[in-house]
């Protein structure tokens, strides 16, 4: 029974999306990786040429998913980091150096990649740089390597990055776009079966707009002041529809008609920057336990992996294993079962592709072509499915190292090398590892019902600040959206994580609703409604620590509870 459903969970998370190929951004990459080939042939070096390859190949990762800047600063981060890698992996000569030093750096990476997936980028190619830099087994000094690699990464980025650079507030403009279409959206189906999916889809694209604007600033944007107020009005658009979703209300025809065509008063508005103090709490939590076993967690299974590779292959391109382990493990929190499964698929199917062109070619401009073909796949693919842009990725990456020197092993045994570092990372990094049936970080419910306690107690100050309080709302439905969405994730895990998600869901449910509530009585307050009583506003909060537990209710939902006595108090 468990292993039935192990393998129908397995099946959802390699089901492609329903969208369609990234053929534009593929060709791109692919004219680009035609530079590197041209750049390549111009140094006369087949050397040069795969190491550049390989900066192409790790730079596509982080070309294709999220916002621009989101792309830029993890471009960077995944440069920085594999210089980094790669001069650390020529510190140690011994194999004892190189487990100490690979093991050490997948350290200090696992505990620094769980600030968040902008420094997952640096750590995990901090860890895939060192085992390159230790096994890949090239005659090229490493800081030569490294300013390679940088060209490489920069030839790729450049052109991924033209539609930014020519109309660098279309994607926001379009993000915002969306919040009032989901706005209106949701309006249109209150009242129908259709409503909770419609605000689930608004609560998305309202996180995706603010990402798209404020998403890793520092500073606040002051040239495009309209921007800001549009995401402002936006977020206020949102706001008023979850209140009239949480009254079952229906609004005027004339109201939903707006909403969808974007009006909104041109007044002036409050913007709060949240990123830059997420960041600070992320550093000041580093010596939590949770962060410090991610770390632990990436150092035991690299450690294995470098001593495995250094013990069977002490010759040669032996980094296709720590290579695996690195790509399976990453630095994320916890285990989440569907890229884990694209990420070992993919791997497993990239390094097949790399065995018959080394079976076949061997090295030299063949194994080339047959990169830089990869790299254009996994753009190609991205959109569909992870494991299918893996796929791609690996090939390239592994194939990078045998442009210049033939592999001095027989090419199936890499296969056989890619198996055995999925195998570390499965038993090591999941099966033997504490805490691995613990839903994720994100899905913490405790810490999501403080959030909202807090929230409501300032929705009842009597003088509360403006600025205070809309940066107190905006970060309770960033929190309460970010839990549910971990948890529904978690549903694809077979069990027992899986029975422990769908046990959660409701909970998560039950806190966003409440974020809701909260909202509407605010509404209700500044309209001049009389404010709660003390004993009302403890009653809700227990309410919100109680369905903060998947289990053991005795008290109604704290939506249900705002509803029946805050809000539709005579």
């Amino acid at each position: 029974m468990v292993a039935a459903e192990a393998w129908a969970a397995v099946r959802r998370a390699l089901r492609p999306a329903d969208r369609g190929w990234a053929v534009l951004p593929a060709l791109r990459t692919v004219l680009a990786v035609g530079v590197c080939a041209a750049v390549g042939a111009a140094t006369g070096g087949f050397a040069v040429l795969g190491v550049m390859y390989f900066g192409a190949a790790c730079a596509v990762v982080f070309v294709t998913a999220g916002e621009y800047r989101t792309r830029v600063i993890a471009l960077a981060g995944q440069g920085i980091g594999a210089v980094l890698g790669l001069g650390m992996g020529a510190v140690a000569a011994t194999l004892a150096g190189q487990v100490a030093v690979a093991a050490a750096v997948a350290l200090v990476c696992g505990v620094f990649g769980a600030i968040g997936p902008v420094f997952t980028a640096g750590a995990v190619m901090a860890v895939i740089g060192v085992a390159f830099g230790q096994f890949s087994g090239l005659a090229l000094p490493w800081w030569q390597q490294a300013g390679w690699y940088l060209l490489g990464t920069a030839i790729v980025a450049v052109p991924a990055l033209v539609p930014w650079l020519l109309g660098p507030r279309r994607y926001e403009r379009r993000a915002i776009a969306e919040v009032f279409r989901a706005s209106a959206e949701l309006l249109a189906a209150i009242g129908t079966e259709q409503a909770h999916r419609r605000r689930v889809e608004l609560a998305a694209c309202s996180a995706t707009a603010h990402a798209a604007v404020l998403g890793h600033r520092l500073t606040v944007p002051g040239r495009h002041r309209d921007l800001l107020v549009d995401l402002a009005a936006a977020q206020e658009t949102a706001v008023r529809a979850a209140t009239y979703y949480h009254e079952g209300r229906t609004p005027p025809a004339e109201v939903i008609r707006a909403v969808r065509a974007g009006e909104h008063p041109g007044h002036d508005v409050v913007v709060v920057i949240p990123w830059r103090r997420r960041v600070a709490i992320a550093v000041r939590g580093l010596a939590r336990r949770p962060v410090l076993l991610a770390g632990v967690r990436l150092a035991w299974c690299v450690g294995i992996a470098t001593l495995l590779a250094g013990a069977v292959h002490p010759e040669g391109h032996a980094y296709w294993l720590p290579l695996t382990v690195a790509v399976v493990v990453r630095t994320e929190y916890g285990t989440v079962f569907v890229r884990t499964v694209n990420r070992i698929a993919g791997t497993v199917g990239g390094a097949l592709v790399a065995v018959v062109a080394l079976l076949v070619f061997g090295s030299g401009w063949p194994v080339a072509l047959v990169a830089a073909l990869s790299i254009g796949f996994a753009v190609l693919a991205a959109p569909k499915l992870y494991a299918l842009s893996v796929v791609g990725v690996t090939a390239s990456a592994l194939l990078s190292a045998c442009i210049a020197v033939e592999d001095t092993v027989f090419p199936l045994v890499r296969v056989i090398d890619t198996l055995l570092g999925c195998a570390v990372a499965l038993v090591f990094g999941y099966l033997l590892w504490p805490g691995r049936h613990a839903l994720p970080a994100k899905a913490d419910l405790a810490a999501t019902a403080r959030q909202v306690v807090a929230y409501l107690q300032a929705t009842v100050a009597p003088d509360g600040d403006r600025t205070g309080y809309q940066a107190m709302r905006d970060e309770t439905y960033r929190v309460v959206h970010e839990t549910r969405t971990a948890v529904a994730a978690a549903l694809a895990d077979p069990p027992p994580l899986g029975a422990l998600a769908a046990a959660a869901l409701p909970s998560a449910v039950t806190l966003e609703d409440a974020t809701d509530g909260i909202t509407t009585l605010r509404e209700r307050l500044v309209a001049g409604a009389e404010p709660p009583t003390g004993d009302q506003v403890r009653a809700v909060m227990q309410s919100v620590t109680e369905w903060s537990r998947p289990i053991g209710h005795t008290l109604d939902p704290p939506a249900t509870l705002i509803r029946r006595t805050l809000i539709d108090q005579p």
